[in-house]
């Protein structure tokens, strides 16, 4: 697992397309300074309308939604999913629902309370999962880079 942090955080990574779902308070964080260090965050998805357009507007091009996009996930090489706790099993199931070949996506997951076994091994690659559980209090959805990863 710390090569696949490692890799990520150090840059050669920065070619593959980053799809973040759930643009809250963690993120947002992640989508501005992802996006301001060099990655590529193409795809974001959030169930706040208001929220999604003042964030896209930071980091365009990005295509948005506010429902989890097949073609967004199909296209993207890393999914970070950072919603509550409660909705994560839900959205990795639907996830899952879509059969797509999951199997060389690497899907990082936010949540304080769940580990990596919470995706089901039949559609992901275990090798490829990460859970980031954030360190610190996020107060508030980001519109600008804090600084705070």
């Amino acid at each position: 697992m710390m090569d696949l942090l490692q890799s990520f955080w150090k840059g050669t990574a920065l070619k593959n397309k980053i799809y973040i779902i759930g643009a809250g308070k963690v993120g947002s964080a992640f989508a501005l300074e992802l996006n301001d260090i060099g990655y590529q965050v193409y795809y974001l998805t959030d169930r706040n309308q208001k929220t999604l357009e003042a964030i896209s507007s930071k980091i365009n091009p990005v295509s948005i939604s506010d429902k989890i996009e097949k073609e967004f996930i199909s296209d993207s090489d890393i999914v970070i999913i950072s919603v509550q706790d409660r909705y994560l099993g839900d959205v990795i199931k639907e996830i899952g629902n879509f059969n797509l070949d999951l199997n060389n996506k690497y899907f990082i997951h936010t949540s304080g309370s769940q580990s990596t076994d919470i995706f089901p091994g039949d559609k992901y690659n275990h090798s490829y999962l990460v859970s980031l559980h954030p360190i610190q209090t996020f107060d508030n959805v980001s519109f600008k880079n804090e600084k705070l990863l």
